[in-house]
């Protein structure tokens, strides 16, 4: 059997990317570090050096996080790529589901959303940055 070593440098945990994760799904929620700490039952400088990168959390820790954020675990550990036919068989699973009257709301929103989106609107890759540029909460 193939088991993780430790010190293998490769397979270890990015504490600076989950952090920037978790500052992400923090943000989006429109939480303050001290709200997030309040409601994972940790103190702010705790949130905020997890945030940064700068200690390691307990497993009891980031389950809680993941669940107050509503992100599956995987999400906090690892940069999500959907691949288009992923988003697709989602979207023709819905679709296939409703009735026209909802196929309309649907496509006037997707027409009214087209024209309004600039970016995309999903986490940044944060795995390989540099966590000595750390910015402000």
């Amino acid at each position: 059997m193939n088991f993780l070593k430790l010190e293998d440098p490769d397979r270890s945990l990015d504490y600076c990317a989950i952090g920037k994760r978790i500052r992400f799904y923090r943000k989006s929620k429109g939480y303050t570090q001290e709200k997030l700490a309040e409601l994972v039952n940790i103190s702010p400088t705790h949130m905020s050096h997890i945030e940064t990168g700068s200690t390691k959390l307990s497993l009891e820790c980031f389950a809680a996080l993941s669940e107050v954020l509503g992100v599956k675990a995987d999400d906090l550990l690892h940069d999500q790529e959907e691949t288009q036919e992923d988003i697709r068989a989602e979207i023709i699973e819905l679709l296939e589901n409703s009735p026209v009257k909802r196929l309309r709301v649907y496509y006037d929103m997707l027409t009214a959303l087209d024209l309004s989106l600039t970016r995309n609107m999903t986490p940044p890759a944060f795995s390989g940055q540099n966590c000595n540029n750390r910015s402000a909460p």
